[in-house]
């Protein structure tokens, strides 16, 4: 079957991708793109061409639109690595706590994410910084959003987490660094909006975590809720620089977008000083499955498939460095025509670009 690429969708309305995006942008002079990845394992292909799409797009509207383009990664090493049950309970160490062969899990991997941002900045011309998870808790009006959100909780956790309906504030035992997913208890609130949590870790016992807005002792929360709260602190901060924010996700993203989007208006953002949204193409196995890093991570079910699909770090090893020139020129070229950034992507898509069996 030869390829198509029908109209679907917003690409019925949209000539040009740059025409979304070229009112908000409007008088800006700073675009920062938000990409984020939790690094429990290398980059796959859906990882790693959303990351091509989102230099792509900040260079055609560097191209188009004369703004100042930055990609700021955000690093979450906080994702959950090691994990044990006890009780009926979930408990789990950040990537950053968890030995691999003698480095952390998280630094690992990491290491080939660099790889890949500095690839394709160079390639690109686009500039890139990172962004910790530890860096971005420690700022300390990053933690004053926060626990205005927890006040917040009855609002806003229905909306961003419908099922559980509630905010999951979780500190590590400071011994053995295990946390409860389920988060602690509220002890005491402080005067000046500080929380006091209680925790018990099943091997150490009880211990405390303190989520105040100028300290920095480490903590964790649901990944919703961080999420709002990178948003509404960027949204500030491109608000006092003339700039705008781009978030940046898989098209699998999408429906929670709009839950997000609620949530600030509950927060109390203006519609006018939204973000804009950029959702790159889900890449996808035979049967129409995205890849996924929760299945690829301690699991058999992509064994075979060819390696480079779950794997960055055997792209080049198999087809050499001018693979990410390959990979540049196709999925940049999405960008041409949005016939053919709104829609997906199959596995066979790639395995016949890359052996030079692309038909197209």
């Amino acid at each position: 079957m030869k390829r198509i690429f029908p109209p679907i969708g917003i690409s019925h309305t949209t000539e040009n991708i740059e025409d979304l995006y070229k009112d908000k942008l409007k008088g800006k002079t700073q675009l920062v793109f938000h990409p984020a990845a939790q690094p429990n394992s290398y980059p796959h292909l859906g990882t790693l061409t959303t990351l091509i799409s989102t230099f792509a797009l900040a260079k055609r509207l560097k191209d188009r639109l004369k703004v100042d383009p930055l990609i700021l990664f955000w690093e979450l090493e906080n994702a959950p690595g090691e994990m044990k049950y006890i009780n009926n309970e979930t408990y789990y160490k950040t990537l950053d706590k968890s030995d691999d062969s003698g480095s952390s899990k998280s630094e690992k991997h990491l290491v080939e994410f660099r790889k890949i941002l500095n690839v394709f900045s160079n390639i690109s011309g686009i500039n890139y910084k990172t962004w910790s998870y530890l860096e971005f808790q420690n700022i300390s009006e990053v933690r004053k959003i926060i626990l205005e959100l927890i006040e917040l909780e009855n609002k806003i956790a229905p909306l961003i987490c419908p099922s559980d309906k509630k905010f999951k504030v979780r500190f590590a035992c400071p011994v053995c660094h295990f946390a409860n997913k389920n988060g602690g208890k509220l002890i005491k609130k402080e005067e000046d909006g500080a929380r006091l949590y209680g925790f018990t870790c099943p091997d150490h016992g009880p211990y405390h975590g303190l989520l105040a807005e100028y300290n920095n002792q480490l903590f964790d929360i649901n990944t919703p809720v961080r999420a709002l709260a990178r948003e509404i602190y960027y949204i500030r901060k491109m608000k006092m620089l003339n700039g705008h924010n781009m978030m940046s996700d898989g098209a699998d993203w999408i429906h929670y977008a709009h839950l997000n989007m609620e949530a600030l208006l509950k927060y109390g953002i203006k519609i006018e000083d939204f973000p804009s949204r950029f959702f790159a193409p889900v890449i996808q196995d035979c049967y129409g499955a995205k890849l996924a890093k929760s299945v690829q991570v301690g699991s058999n079910a992509y064994s075979g498939l060819p390696k480079y699909n779950i794997d960055s770090t055997y792209l080049e090893k198999e087809f050499s460095f001018e693979v990410y020139k390959t990979l540049w020129n196709e999925v940049s070229s999405w960008l041409e025509d949005p016939k053919k950034i709104f829609r997906n992507y199959s596995i066979l898509h790639f395995q016949e670009l890359l052996n030079g069996t692309d038909n197209l």
